[in-house]
Formats: structure tokens, C-alpha cells, sequence
């Protein structure tokens, strides 16, 4: 079975939960949008297009807007997951008695225990976070760029191709992302089964006189892990430095371009700069989830 192959069986349960789906992507989308009003209230307060008692009526409407729709996308996407995490944790309930007895599958209790608890729990951050984000973003970036094109076609080309190369960043060590993440929730999983294992025979362990073999045991896959979770976080501050390289990089372009525009373009050049953050920072928050792909991955797989 190929490696997403995992997750897109999982996204099956999201059929009786999908009114719910749409009504969080449209929630997320809304608040996703609402900075970009922010940058046209900022550049007209500053240039004298506006009076500051308007601005700050218009501050307080838009923050009254963003705080509901906040609290909207964290009820909604939420309420959602936890009943899709619910479903599936039944199901593997369901599996047991065919799985067990354990020794046959080669997993121990401990490790059945940690696939339906903690790596089933994964899936209620993954369906709340990662793929409404994902799909939410992808609206709002086409929002962004039609107020960005309206005002300058050369800063919207600047956005575009910096958005791909940002892109391109997590897509290139996609299969890296994949390993590493498979690898920290396996040892997870053997660190887990042993701790389980350990307290369920706790009496046996003394009685054979096993407590140095087991200590040993234990220590082996602890370090284990804590060597995994190293390399998967070290992968994902690279990502990160990478990211916010390109998009300073972008910020010095725009800003140049209003410099080259001329003095007149100055006002227009603030409102570029303030769109183009409001533009990176769903694509930046969405692509620092994207980098735990690889741990949503390891849990489907193991799932």
C-alpha cells in the first residue's frame, strides 16, 4: 500500500460528519480572511483616508468578527473531530478480540493500547487543524491574490512564486517527513509497549528476578525514541528557517517595488506589505502543520 494510501482510508470517516466539514472550511476561511480587511483599515487610517473615530469603529466591528469566527472554527472543527476520533476508536475496539490473542500479530498488549489511544488520538488534531487548514487556505490565498492584483500585477507575481517555493520546501522531503514521522510514532510505540508491559507483569518481573533485563529493555527504547524525535524535529526547524528566508526575501521585493514606483505609489506599497502578511501567514501556519504529515502519517499506517 503506498504511503498516503493510509490516510485517504481514513478520510472515509469524514461521510457522516461532512456538513460539519463544510460549515468548519467556511468558518476558517471567513476568520482566515478577515486580516486582509485589517491591511485596507491600516493603509486608509495612515494615508488620511479615513477619520480615527471610523478606523477604531471599524477596528472594533473587525475584531468582534474575528474573535466569533475564532471561536466558530474551534467549536465547530472540534466538535467534528471528536466524533470521527470517537467512531474510529470504536472500530479498533471492535478489531481486538480478532487481533489478540497479541503474540500471534507480533504487538504486545502495550502496543495495542498505544495504537488505539494515542495514535488514534492524532486523527482529532489532523482533521481539526491540518485538513481543514489546508483546504481553507487554499481559499484565502485566492482571495489574497485578487486584492494584491488589484493593485499591483508585479507584487502578485512575487507572491505566486514565492508561494511555490515555499510550496516546494515540505514537498520536496515529503517522503523523508513520512519516514521520520512513521519512525518516532513506531518507537513511541514500542517505548509505550514496554512501560504497559512492564506495569501489567510487574509481579512476574520480580518473581523471575528479570528487573535488570527489563531496565535494560526499557532504557534501549527510550533512547530510541529520543533519537527519532530528535531527527524529526531538527527536519522541522530546517523547513521553518527555509520558510521564513523566502518570505522576507518576498517582503524586500514588494517593498522595492514601491520604491521603484515612486513616491506617489507609497501609500499602495504599505498596503502591499500588509496584505502580503496577511497572505503568508495562513500559507506559513498551514506549511508548519504540513511538516507533521509525516507523524499523521506514522499513526494512520500503524492505525
Amino acid at each position: 500500500m503506498k504511503r498516503n494510501d493510509y490516510v485517504v482510508r481514513l478520510l472515509g470517516m469524514l461521510k457522516r460528519y461532512l456538513l460539519w466539514f463544510v460549515a468548519s472550511v467556511s468558518v476558517k476561511t471567513a476568520n482566515l480572511s478577515i486580516p486582509y480587511l485589517g491591511a485596507y483599515l491600516v493603509s486608509a487610517w495612515l494615508f488620511g483616508q479615513m477619520t480615527f473615530l471610523t478606523f477604531v469603529a471599524a477596528a472594533v466591528v473587525m475584531t468582534v468578527l474575528l474573535v466569533g469566527t475564532a471561536f466558530g472554527d474551534t467549536y465547530i472543527s472540534h466538535r467534528m473531530s471528536f466524533g470521527i476520533v470517537k467512531d474510529l476508536r470504536n472500530k479498533c475496539y471492535s478489531k481486538i478480540e480478532r487481533l489478540l490473542p497479541a503474540t500471534e500479530s507480533g504487538k504486545s498488549l502495550g502496543d495495542y493500547e498505544r495504537i488505539i489511544n494515542s495514535d488514534v488520538d492524532v486523527f482529532e488534531w489532523f482533521y481539526a487543524h491540518i485538513l481543514v487548514s489546508w483546504i481553507a487556505t487554499a481559499l484565502v490565498l485566492m482571495i489574497g491574490a485578487i486584492c494584491v492584483a488589484r493593485i499591483n500585477i508585479v507584487a502578485l507575481e512575487v507572491l505566486i512564486i514565492c508561494s511555490i517555493v515555499l510550496i516546494g520546501i515540505p514537498v520536496f522531503h515529503t517522503k523523508q517527513a513520512e519516514e521520520k514521522g512513521y519512525e518516532l510514532r513506531k518507537y513511541g510505540g514500542e517505548l509505550n509497549a514496554v512501560i504497559v508491559d512492564g506495569i501489567l507483569g510487574m509481579k512476574d518481573i520480580i518473581s523471575n528476578q528479570y528487573e535488570e533485563e527489563y531496565t535494560q529493555k526499557l532504557m534501549e527504547k527510550s533512547r530510541q525514541f529520543d533519537r527519532s524525535r530528535e531527527k524529526f524535529l531538527n527536519r522541522g526547524m530546517k523547513e521553518k528557517r527555509s520558510t521564513e528566508l523566502v518570505i522576507n526575501i518576498s517582503y524586500l521585493m514588494i517593498a522595492g517595488i514601491g520604491v521603484l514606483g515612486g513616491e506617489k505609489d507609497i501609500a499602495k506599497t504599505v498596503t502591499l506589505l500588509l496584505l502580503a502578511f496577511s497572505f503568508y501567514g495562513p500559507l506559513q501556519q498551514t506549511l508548519r502543520d504540513g511538516t507533521n504529515y509525516g507523524f499523521v502519517f506514522g499513526a494512520a499506517k500503524r492505525v
